[in-house]
Order: structure tokens, then sequence, then C-alpha cells
């Protein structure tokens, strides 16, 4: 499983809030998960093919690139605590 991080750290003050709180849930449920960060004010090519309409958004990606899960906003870590529980990412 892996999980984009779509942001734009520069500026976005809960997109630098959310960058370590997704590490701590990972690192929490020992759970090897690759987080993605992909900064849309670098390149807009990822951002566009995944629909991004604000930052912070991350979206769970199965091993062939099928999207699982999405939440955006500062607290959207709480999305991957949940998809941690219920069996979603493994």
């Amino acid at each position: 499983m892996k999980i984009l991080e779509f942001s734009a750290p520069s500026w976005c003050f809960p997109c630098r809030q959310l960058a370590p709180r997704l590490k701590e849930e990972c690192e929490r449920f020992n759970i090897p998960l690759d987080v993605y960060d992909m900064d849309t004010d670098e390149g807009t090519e990822m951002a566009e093919r995944y629909g991004i309409k604000s930052v912070p958004t991350i979206i769970a990606i199965d091993d062939e690139g099928v999207e699982i899960g999405r939440d955006y906003g500062s607290l959207a870590w709480k999305s991957v605590e949940y998809w941690l529980n219920v069996g979603v990412l493994e």
C-alpha cells in the first residue's frame, strides 16, 4: 500500500502539520506504508491525474495504483488511522 500526500508546504500550514502525523501513524501501527510527498507547487501532473482540488489531500492506493481511500484537510491523518484499524491498509 502507498499513501500519496498532496501538499504545498511552502505556504500551507496544515500541510506542514500533516506530514509528521502521517509518519507517526505508520510507525504506531508498525505497518510498512510508503508515503510519497507530492508538492503541488513543484508539479501539477500528478495532482491533475488524481483530481486534487485542495491541499492537504491524502490518497491511499494499492499496489496496482488503484485508489482505495481519500481524505483532505489538516485532520486527514485520522483517516489513515481508520484505514489501518479496519484493514483497508495492510
